[in-house]
């Protein structure tokens, strides 16, 4: 993922419903650096970061579902 915004919009928002049964999301307003809507900052636990990083379709998500297969 290239920026915040796509992680938010991409792999954290679908997939609240499942990250929310690994415990609760904080989610915070944040300003944007400068013009534009404010966007949120979710904070997220040790598992539901574990999962965002199995959602993206990158390498390193590709070496973490491996490992944890194994």
């Amino acid at each position: 993922m290239k920026t915040a915004a796509n992680i938010r919009k991409d792999l954290i928002v679908p997939n609240l419903e499942e990250l929310t049964q690994h415990g609760n999301i904080g989610a915070v307003p944040q300003k944007s650096a400068g013009r534009g809507r404010p966007g949120k900052a979710y904070y997220l636990n040790e598992a539901q970061a574990l999962l965002v990083r199995m959602f993206s379709r990158t390498a390193t998500a590709a070496k973490v579902r491996k490992a944890i297969r194994e």
